[in-house]
């Protein structure tokens, strides 16, 4: 839980605080998967913070640093796992999205084996999962917008909207509602 708090606040702050966090958060995940490996959430929760400190340092020093080999490796073992895991296959198909974004189709394909069309099935995998959660839509909307942004555009914004009509469980999910109310970002 103090590592999905810790992605959260990440998520919503930019300032040093926040990447000491994901620091202690990845050192915390760490630990957790070496006695939890058979846990999906528990690499899920890893893979997370991890991608959210490689945002804080920018994907591409994040990419150098080998951050991204260690997200793949973790998300993939959460599917692994745990095959419905919604929000593994959203985050996968962010990685996916991300990388191709900054490397361009061709170097993403070789380096990473990362594809549009394995991004797409993991948001669509994702929604399937879980309809009713509004990060899933959002993140969903995130990762069109990274393939690209003039193609996916209505459907981002479709998702956003969809995402700002959900009925929030809990206090993460009302702040992911209030974040879709915002809507696509131009």
């Amino acid at each position: 839980m103090a590592n999905k708090a810790a992605a959260i606040h990440a998520l919503h702050s930019r300032d040093a605080t926040a990447q000491q966090t994901l620091e202690a958060a990845i050192a915390r995940g760490e630990a957790a998967v070496r006695v939890l490996d058979d846990s999906a959430n528990t690499h899920y929760t890893l893979a997370l913070v991890l991608g959210r400190y490689g945002q804080h340092i920018s994907i591409a020093r994040a990419i150098a640093q080998g951050f991204a080999g260690r997200v793949r490796t973790h998300l993939d073992r959460a599917i692994e796992l745990e095959s419905r895991h919604a929000e593994a296959h959203v985050a996968l198909g962010l990685y996916h999205a991300e990388i191709l974004g900054k490397l361009g189709s061709l170097a993403a394909s070789l380096t990473f084996g990362v594809s549009a069309s394995a991004a797409l099935d993991h948001f669509r995998r994702a929604v399937s999962l879980a309809p009713d959660s509004p990060i899933v839509r959002i993140e969903y909307a995130n990762g069109l917008l990274l393939l690209d942004r003039t193609r996916y555009r209505d459907e981002a914004r479709a998702l956003y909207r969809q995402a700002a009509a959900c009925q929030p469980l809990d206090a993460m999910e009302r702040l992911d509602v209030q974040r879709a109310q915002g809507g696509v970002k131009d």
